[in-house]
């Protein structure tokens, strides 16, 4: 590339391309500069900072969530043991038992689900 011409010449050459890189870094870098600092400079002696207007709504209140299952009611938690029906479910593992999961929480969702639409009546099915 550079072998048939003198040495001087190339680091001529490489010098003059540097330092032309060097200078569009140098205003790349103060147009950056000037965009990313703020100008408060006049603006904070006639700021006037004003209270954020709130609105104030009514106040929750909480309902409990009635599903209708076309079933036969499902035994509390309490129930589930004594009713002998947390038998039939394996038991839990340590990692399990770490996450606050209980066994009678897996019982009643799968009786939730096997007691659902059993009384539906027949013009809905």
């Amino acid at each position: 590339m550079h072998s048939d011409r003198p040495a001087s010449d190339v680091l001529r050459t490489a010098r003059h391309a540097a330092s032309a890189v060097a200078k569009e870094t140098d205003t790349v870098s103060t147009i950056k500069k000037d965009l990313t600092q703020p100008t408060f400079q006049g603006q904070m002696d006639s700021a006037v900072f004003e209270p954020v207007p709130s609105e104030v709504g009514s106040l929750y209140f909480y309902q409990p969530l009635l599903v209708e299952t076309h079933g036969p009611g499902v035994p509390d938690l309490e129930e589930l043991e004594s009713y002998g029906y947390l038998s039939n479910v394996r038991s839990l593992e340590e990692q399990h038992l770490g996450s606050g999961f209980v066994l009678a929480y897996a019982c009643q969702r799968a009786l939730q689900e096997a007691f659902s639409c059993l009384l539906l009546p027949p013009e809905n099915r």
